[in-house]
């Protein structure tokens, strides 16, 4: 879910419509709400969470593409994505394995944000300065 929300709010700054939903009856539902030319990205290092896998399977019955972000090699996610960005990370029994999986997903998530935003920066430029100038003038006066 943090992944999820670091990805949106990028996106969002560049003018990409982009909706989160950590709760899994808010994300099928959303899912089953998606279209031809919309994309689904579903987050599970493992590939095999059951609501992100029942989400996915939703969003492909809707016509969106599914973008999966997961561990290299086989999973049930893997196998349904249209597009796999695999990651690799080791895992340790200690709840550090989950720490470097997510930030393994974080850095791929600004992969993709720096991929889009070069490709399409003559488009994005003037979404960048609405959102620079609105979130500066947040920051306290000296």
């Amino acid at each position: 879910g943090i992944v999820a929300m670091d990805a949106a709010e990028k996106f969002l700054r560049i003018g990409k419509f982009c909706q989160y939903f950590i709760d899994p009856h808010l994300q099928i539902t959303a899912a089953a709400n998606l279209s031809k030319g919309d994309v689904a990205v579903a987050i599970s290092y493992s590939g095999e969470t059951r609501d992100i896998l029942e989400s996915a399977r939703v969003a492909a019955q809707s016509g969106a593409v599914i973008l999966a972000v997961t561990k290299y090699g086989r999973s049930a996610l893997s196998e349904m994505a249209d597009i796999r960005l695999f990651l690799s990370s080791p895992e340790t029994t200690m709840r550090s394995g989950a720490m470097a999986s997510r930030i393994a997903q974080l850095n791929m998530i600004d992969i993709v944000f720096s991929g889009v935003a070069s490709m399409e920066y003559p488009q994005i430029k003037k979404h960048l300065d609405r959102t620079y100038k609105v979130t500066h003038s947040k920051k306290n006066s000296k």
